[in-house]
Protein backbone atom coordinates (compact mmCIF):
# COMPACT_ATOMS: atom_id res chain seq x y z
CA UNK A 1 0.00 0.00 0.00
CA UNK A 2 2.88 2.50 0.90
CA UNK A 3 4.35 1.59 -1.99
CA UNK A 4 1.12 2.54 -4.40
CA UNK A 5 0.95 5.64 -2.58
CA UNK A 6 4.63 6.30 -3.42
CA UNK A 7 3.99 6.11 -7.21
CA UNK A 8 0.68 8.19 -7.28
CA UNK A 9 2.81 10.90 -6.05
CA UNK A 10 5.73 11.05 -7.64
CA UNK A 11 5.77 11.32 -11.72
CA UNK A 12 8.10 8.96 -13.61
CA UNK A 13 11.39 9.14 -13.89
CA UNK A 14 14.01 7.63 -16.46
CA UNK A 15 17.62 6.92 -15.59
CA UNK A 16 19.91 6.68 -17.76
CA UNK A 17 23.63 6.13 -17.11
CA UNK A 18 26.37 8.26 -19.03
CA UNK A 19 30.09 6.76 -19.13
CA UNK A 20 32.41 9.00 -17.77
CA UNK A 21 35.64 9.43 -19.12
CA UNK A 22 38.64 11.54 -18.25
CA UNK A 23 39.93 13.53 -19.86
CA UNK A 24 44.20 14.57 -20.09
CA UNK A 25 43.03 17.73 -17.94
CA UNK A 26 41.10 15.71 -15.10
CA UNK A 27 44.66 13.49 -14.58
CA UNK A 28 46.55 16.57 -14.63
CA UNK A 29 43.94 18.04 -11.83
CA UNK A 30 44.07 15.41 -9.59
CA UNK A 31 47.84 15.42 -9.96
CA UNK A 32 47.80 18.91 -9.05
CA UNK A 33 46.11 18.54 -6.16
CA UNK A 34 47.88 15.58 -4.59
CA UNK A 35 51.26 17.34 -4.89
CA UNK A 36 49.78 20.39 -3.64
CA UNK A 37 48.14 18.33 -0.42
CA UNK A 38 51.74 16.94 -0.31
CA UNK A 39 53.48 20.25 -0.09
CA UNK A 40 50.91 21.24 2.78
CA UNK A 41 51.67 18.38 4.62
CA UNK A 42 56.04 19.16 4.29
CA UNK A 43 55.00 22.65 5.11
CA UNK A 44 53.71 22.05 8.16
CA UNK A 45 56.01 19.27 9.01
CA UNK A 46 58.66 21.94 8.46
CA UNK A 47 56.86 24.51 10.86
CA UNK A 48 56.75 22.14 13.35
CA UNK A 49 60.38 21.05 13.43
CA UNK A 50 61.67 24.22 13.12
CA UNK A 51 59.93 26.01 16.42
CA UNK A 52 57.40 27.81 14.55
CA UNK A 53 54.82 27.00 17.14
CA UNK A 54 56.89 27.23 20.29
CA UNK A 55 55.78 30.62 22.61
CA UNK A 56 58.32 33.68 22.06
CA UNK A 57 58.78 36.01 24.50
CA UNK A 58 60.20 39.36 24.31
CA UNK A 59 62.33 40.49 27.64
CA UNK A 60 63.06 43.97 28.20
CA UNK A 61 65.32 44.66 31.15
CA UNK A 62 66.04 48.11 32.84
CA UNK A 63 68.45 48.63 35.43
CA UNK A 64 69.48 52.68 34.81
CA UNK A 65 67.77 53.86 38.54
CA UNK A 66 70.27 53.86 40.74
CA UNK A 67 69.97 55.79 44.05
CA UNK A 68 72.38 56.57 46.50
CA UNK A 69 70.87 55.51 49.92
CA UNK A 70 74.31 56.37 52.27
CA UNK A 71 77.96 57.04 52.12
CA UNK A 72 78.33 53.01 51.30
CA UNK A 73 75.49 51.72 49.82
CA UNK A 74 73.54 52.14 47.13
CA UNK A 75 69.47 50.81 45.93
CA UNK A 76 69.31 49.29 42.46
CA UNK A 77 65.96 48.95 41.13
CA UNK A 78 65.39 46.74 38.25
CA UNK A 79 62.59 46.69 36.09
CA UNK A 80 61.63 43.82 33.52
CA UNK A 81 58.85 44.08 30.73
CA UNK A 82 57.50 41.67 28.92
CA UNK A 83 56.05 40.87 25.92
CA UNK A 84 54.23 38.24 25.18
CA UNK A 85 53.75 36.43 21.54
CA UNK A 86 51.28 37.08 19.40
CA UNK A 87 49.70 33.67 18.81
CA UNK A 88 49.51 32.28 22.34
CA UNK A 89 49.14 33.17 25.85
CA UNK A 90 51.64 32.40 28.21
CA UNK A 91 51.31 31.22 32.11
CA UNK A 92 54.39 32.83 33.98
CA UNK A 93 55.75 30.24 36.94
CA UNK A 94 58.51 32.32 38.22
CA UNK A 95 61.23 35.41 37.67
CA UNK A 96 63.99 35.65 39.48
CA UNK A 97 67.12 38.35 39.30
CA UNK A 98 71.19 37.06 40.05
CA UNK A 99 73.18 40.21 41.23
CA UNK A 100 76.50 39.72 41.05
CA UNK A 101 79.21 42.35 42.36
CA UNK A 102 83.00 41.17 42.72
CA UNK A 103 82.43 37.54 44.62
CA UNK A 104 78.95 37.87 46.34
CA UNK A 105 75.51 36.52 44.13
CA UNK A 106 72.20 37.58 45.45
CA UNK A 107 69.26 35.80 44.46
CA UNK A 108 65.76 38.11 44.54
CA UNK A 109 62.08 37.03 43.17
CA UNK A 110 59.78 39.58 41.39
CA UNK A 111 56.85 40.21 43.22
CA UNK A 112 53.46 39.78 41.76
CA UNK A 113 53.77 36.59 39.52
CA UNK A 114 51.67 35.06 41.74
CA UNK A 115 47.66 35.07 41.08
CA UNK A 116 45.67 36.45 44.21
CA UNK A 117 43.12 34.84 45.37
CA UNK A 118 39.43 35.95 44.32
CA UNK A 119 35.91 36.55 46.02
CA UNK A 120 32.81 36.47 44.02
CA UNK A 121 29.25 37.35 44.79
CA UNK A 122 26.43 37.01 42.32
CA UNK A 123 27.52 39.77 40.08
CA UNK A 124 31.30 41.17 41.32
CA UNK A 125 34.49 39.96 42.00
CA UNK A 126 36.58 41.03 44.78
CA UNK A 127 40.55 40.57 45.91
CA UNK A 128 40.43 38.86 49.08
CA UNK A 129 42.24 41.66 51.39
CA UNK A 130 44.78 41.41 52.49
CA UNK A 131 45.99 39.82 49.79
CA UNK A 132 46.62 36.23 49.87
CA UNK A 133 48.49 34.33 47.00
CA UNK A 134 46.39 31.32 45.31
CA UNK A 135 47.49 27.99 44.24
CA UNK A 136 44.82 27.68 41.46
CA UNK A 137 47.76 29.56 38.81
CA UNK A 138 50.35 31.70 37.76
CA UNK A 139 50.43 35.14 36.26
CA UNK A 140 49.05 34.65 32.45
CA UNK A 141 49.87 37.19 29.83
CA UNK A 142 47.62 37.01 26.77
CA UNK A 143 48.69 37.22 23.39
CA UNK A 144 50.40 40.36 22.34
CA UNK A 145 50.15 41.32 26.26
CA UNK A 146 52.55 43.94 27.49
CA UNK A 147 53.41 44.15 31.43
CA UNK A 148 56.46 44.66 34.02
CA UNK A 149 57.61 43.58 36.84
CA UNK A 150 60.19 44.94 39.53
CA UNK A 151 62.68 44.14 42.27
CA UNK A 152 65.59 45.86 44.20
CA UNK A 153 68.47 45.32 45.78
CA UNK A 154 71.30 47.18 48.22
CA UNK A 155 74.50 46.74 46.56
CA UNK A 156 78.04 48.74 47.47
CA UNK A 157 78.69 51.89 46.09
CA UNK A 158 81.06 51.70 43.45
CA UNK A 159 80.61 47.78 42.42
CA UNK A 160 80.08 47.08 38.69
CA UNK A 161 76.77 44.69 38.99
CA UNK A 162 75.97 41.76 36.42
CA UNK A 163 72.31 41.66 36.92
CA UNK A 164 70.80 38.17 35.34
CA UNK A 165 66.99 37.79 34.95
CA UNK A 166 65.30 34.52 34.30
CA UNK A 167 61.99 33.88 33.26
CA UNK A 168 60.79 30.68 33.81
CA UNK A 169 56.72 29.79 32.14
CA UNK A 170 55.01 27.63 29.58
CA UNK A 171 52.24 27.82 27.07
CA UNK A 172 48.84 27.99 28.62
CA UNK A 173 47.29 24.92 29.08
CA UNK A 174 44.10 25.20 26.38
CA UNK A 175 45.83 22.62 24.40
CA UNK A 176 45.66 19.11 24.48
CA UNK A 177 48.76 17.68 25.97
CA UNK A 178 51.48 18.93 28.33
CA UNK A 179 53.02 21.93 27.82
CA UNK A 180 56.80 21.39 28.36
CA UNK A 181 58.25 24.31 30.86
CA UNK A 182 60.42 27.29 28.66
CA UNK A 183 62.75 30.06 30.10
CA UNK A 184 63.98 33.13 29.09
CA UNK A 185 66.89 35.20 30.34
CA UNK A 186 68.48 38.62 29.79
CA UNK A 187 71.50 40.24 31.45
CA UNK A 188 72.85 43.54 31.80
CA UNK A 189 75.36 45.23 33.97
CA UNK A 190 75.09 48.37 35.99
CA UNK A 191 77.65 50.92 36.44
CA UNK A 192 78.29 53.20 39.40
CA UNK A 193 76.95 56.61 39.07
Amino acid sequence: MPSQMLKRWLPPYTFTLKVITMTTLDYLKIIVEIIAYVCAAIFFVFKIFSGAFYVSLSLALNTDKRKKLNDKDDLLEIALTLTGDENAMLDIHKIEAKIAFGTVEEIFSFEGVEWLTLDSCENEVEIVRPWKISPKGKYRIGAKGVTSFSTKSTIPKDAVCKIEVIVVGRRSNLTLGKQKFGQWRASQFSLPN
